[in-house]
């Protein structure tokens, strides 16, 4: 699985990050993707969406998730993460495995649904559904397009180093997400491998 795309504005220090990345399939030397910066310019928090995002399309297909408790979130999204004297944040990741694509996708915003509508019916927002009945009333989005083979690009592809001596939490880290590593024996149809 790769990051094919990834485009986040204002959320945050982050103004505008668009990365469309190109990976050679036949390729046997996978180049690395490094994020540099200075404290507090938001290296963690695009970290946290990768992350957040993989969680998410693993919960399209688990029951039970090590990450967090049923029906908790990684990632917490506010509306006080958006960038100052801005009104809307929007996180859109494509993941590409197989062939084809996966995508999570996050909008906020503090606008009302009208305001919103007349404001961005031209802007482009890809993977976003204006029509969602939970951004209509309360102004927040988050949705993940999963295929049938995430279940076992989770389980086989996905390796990833969080550190967990990390001195504070941060404050998006959701209160029951586990940055941790553990045993445990395989049971079918529950998924046991972190993200």
């Amino acid at each position: 699985m790769y990051i094919k795309n990834l485009q986040i504005q204002n959320y945050g220090p982050i103004d505008n990050i668009s990365l469309n990345l190109e990976f050679d399939n036949n390729s046997s030397v996978i180049p690395p993707l490094i994020f540099l910066g200075k404290n507090g310019v938001g290296k963690t928090l695009l970290l946290s969406f990768i992350v957040d995002g993989l969680i998410e399309l693993k919960r399209s297909k688990y029951s039970n998730l090590q990450e967090v408790k049923e029906n908790q979130f990684f990632k917490i999204g506010k509306q006080d993460y958006i960038k100052a004297s801005k009104d809307f944040s929007y996180v859109n990741i494509d993941f590409e495995t197989y062939g084809k694509i996966l995508s999570y996708t996050e909008l906020v915003t503090t606008l009302s649904f009208s305001a919103f509508n007349s404001n961005y019916s031209s802007k482009v927002f890809f993977n976003f559904d204006v029509n969602e009945s939970i951004f209509q009333k309360h102004g927040f989005y988050k949705k993940t397009s999963p295929i049938d083979e995430v279940k076992e690009t989770l389980e086989n592809n996905i390796f990833l180093y969080f550190p967990p001596t990390r001195y504070e939490k941060p404050a998006w880290l959701g209160k029951s997400a586990k940055i941790d590593f553990q045993f445990s024996e395989k049971i079918v149809g529950v998924s046991n491998t972190n993200i």
